[in-house]
């Protein structure tokens, strides 16, 4: 007698086992760990949302958290957002007007146990009680390798705390200073500090009041500190005798890479100089001086400083007076010289209008001689007239 398994009671208790498709052990592991990741993007979601509280038991009582804080509803609490945020690698909290006493707050109670890497505190109107409690709070903070505090009206006194800082902790590599309405004056406490050691890479104190003054300074920092990589002094007033000063330390560095001099007042005399430290530095590899009222007898300085240099890669002068005619001569120079050691990749002459002569110079004649020299950012029309210009420059210096 034959018994049918699924009507007999003994056998409905066994539960029914279905063969799986067989799984290699790669896919296996590859599955495993996508539904890993997908169970913890729920989870995190979830505690994510705004207003949403968490519950952590401790001993045997429950404490309840504080909800987790999206950007938005952070700007209202920034001392818990920051709180909450503290081991991110970067924190952006450029614009959130934090004032000094947040601020302050958050510098002496959350740095030191922060491993934020990148901070952003850009246009938060510090002054300088805020800016001195950024640096005593970075002197026990030993994770941020770059910081941002352009905008923030800081003045003489945070400047010189922020030097101090530099001295002590050498983890910090990138400073941004940029926008701070600093003078000569604001700034001789930390051009002290970075005569001494520090980690400090690039520093950023463009649209700044710095004038020769400053430069003379910046010249003793750059003979003596053999860290720094990158120094953008754009958008400051300085000039030719600050330009001067700064000549035999910017020859001789051997570890500036990248320089910004822009939108500065060198003109013709100050291009000369720039030609005389192309011609000698060993270090740079790209120089920007954009909007210096460069005309076409400077485009000649720099060319001849160019064709000495076996190092510099890129040169951005742009928004300058060269014209046609120094376009024309710079080119020429490079390619007449008895032996040219120029590396240089790129040269921008942004808003430079060439003839059409010249556009056909750059794209047949150029990659014969220099195969790897791109000249960028020019525009150009059939044919360039003495009257054309005289208009073009005329149009550049109004504007």
């Amino acid at each position: 007698m034959q018994v049918n398994a699924m009507e007999d009671p003994r056998f409905r208790v066994v539960p029914t086992v279905q063969k799986a498709p067989k799984i290699t052990s790669q896919a296996r592991l590859i599955v495993g760990a996508k539904n890993r990741v997908l169970e913890a993007r729920k989870e995190f979601d979830g505690m994510s949302k705004t207003g949403e509280s968490g519950e952590k038991e401790v001993g045997n009582a429950t404490e309840v958290l504080p909800p987790v804080l999206d950007v938005h509803s952070g700007k209202s609490n920034p001392f818990e957002f920051f709180k909450q945020r503290r081991f991110d690698e970067e924190l952006d909290l450029n614009g959130w007007f934090l004032g000094p006493i947040t601020t302050s707050e958050i510098a002496s109670q959350l740095f030191s146990s922060s491993t934020v890497v990148r901070l952003f505190l850009a246009n938060n109107r510090l002054g300088n009680e805020g800016g001195r409690a950024i640096a005593k709070g970075l002197e026990e903070n030993f994770s941020v390798r770059e910081l941002d505090l352009s905008g923030n009206m800081l003045g003489q006194n945070a400047i010189s705390a922020v030097g101090e800082m530099l001295n002590k902790n050498q983890t910090l590599e990138k400073l941004n200073l940029s926008r701070n309405d600093l003078t000569d004056q604001d700034v001789a406490g930390l051009l002290d500090s970075l005569c001494q050691k520090t980690a400090l890479r690039e520093l950023d104190l463009s649209y700044n009041i710095l004038s020769d003054q400053f430069a003379e300074q910046m010249s003793l920092v750059l003979e003596n500190n053999f860290v720094l990589e990158k120094l953008s002094i754009s958008s400051n007033q300085l000039g030719v005798t600050g330009l001067q000063a700064m000549l035999p330390a910017l020859q001789n560095t051997g570890t500036l890479r990248v320089l910004n001099i822009s939108w500065n007042y060198l003109y013709d005399v100050g291009a000369g100089i720039l030609g005389e430290i192309i011609a000698e530095n060993r270090s740079l590899i790209e120089i920007r001086a954009c909007g210096n009222l460069f005309t076409a007898q400077a485009a000649t300085c720099l060319a001849k400083g160019v064709a000495s240099n076996s190092k510099l890669k890129v040169l951005r002068i742009g928004q300058n007076l060269i014209r046609n005619s120094g376009a024309h001569e710079f080119l020429s120079i490079l390619s007449e010289s008895s032996s040219p050691s120029t590396v240089l990749e790129i040269l921008d002459i942004n808003g430079t209008i060439v003839d059409k002569k010249f556009k056909t110079l750059v794209e047949t004649e150029l990659p014969e001689k220099f195969s790897s020299l791109k000249v960028v950012n020019f525009s150009f029309v059939d044919k360039i007239s003495n009257e054309l210009e005289h208009f073009v420059e005329k149009a550049q210096t109004e504007t």
